[in-house]
């Protein structure tokens, strides 16, 4: 079914390059040029420059994420092309295009080592999930659509609910900083858990982190000891 689907939307609405507007792709082997990779990763808990995303020892609490890992800086033109997809349902496979095109650096960039060898390890890919509502309104969650494609790519399980969303939070984006936690607190939750299996937390964007310390929070004290986050953009 999703196959016609898939069909049905590129014949009513052929993929441009949401950047130039040419057909073919999302992303075209132009503008693909364009797009800003990050030249180092940061420690997901002060966000100061970490070796391989790993987060720095006195930043590290038994809750904490591991690591973090993000590949593209959300900057023009990337900012607009991922703003025209968020609230617009025909264009949501963009978003897989873009994880696609992440891959080979996330495989061949000495950037990446350390979440290499945490792939290794065979962790479970859980995307952070929107709340039913908001699911409703979009037709589709951007982690989800990047964490299939990384786990079709890495023959990895893919376990969509396993984390929920359990509270209906302002967008993250309408707060400032100081208000993005409290914002967060009781809003996700675990379900389905049969094994402890380490955890690879995927969402879209890392701003201020806020969203994904709180997802790894709930899943650290359910009893995964050990959680790294991927984000495509920061």
């Amino acid at each position: 079914m999703s196959i016609i689907l898939d069909w049905l939307l590129n014949f009513l609405f052929p993929p441009r390059c949401l950047i130039c507007q040419a057909r073919g792709g999302y992303f075209c082997s132009a503008c693909q040029g364009k797009l800003v990779f990050l030249s180092c990763q940061i420690c997901p808990v002060c966000g100061q420059a970490a070796f391989g995303g790993r987060v720095h020892k006195h930043c590290q609490t038994k809750y904490s994420l591991d690591g973090l890992s993000n590949i593209f800086s959300y900057s023009s033109p990337l900012r607009e092309a991922i703003k025209r997809v968020k609230y617009k349902p025909y264009l949501f496979d963009a978003i897989g295009e873009l994880a696609r095109l992440a891959i080979p650096y996330f495989e061949k960039n000495d950037d990446f080592i350390l979440l290499r060898k945490f792939l290794a390890k065979k962790p479970i890919i859980v995307p952070i999930p929107l709340f039913s509502r908001r699911y409703r309104e979009r037709g589709h969650n951007h982690a989800r659509i990047i964490a299939q494609s990384l786990a079709q790519e890495w023959h990895l399980w893919l376990k969509d609910d396993l984390l929920v969303r359990v509270k209906d939070t302002h967008p993250q984006y309408s707060l400032p900083p100081k208000e993005r936690k409290k914002n967060l607190k009781g809003a996700f939750g675990v379900r389905n858990r049969k094994n402890l299996l380490p955890i690879l937390l995927v969402d879209d964007i890392w701003t201020t982190g806020a969203t994904m310390r709180a997802a790894a929070n709930v899943l650290k004290r359910a009893g995964f000891s050990e959680v790294w986050g991927l984000t495509l953009c920061r």
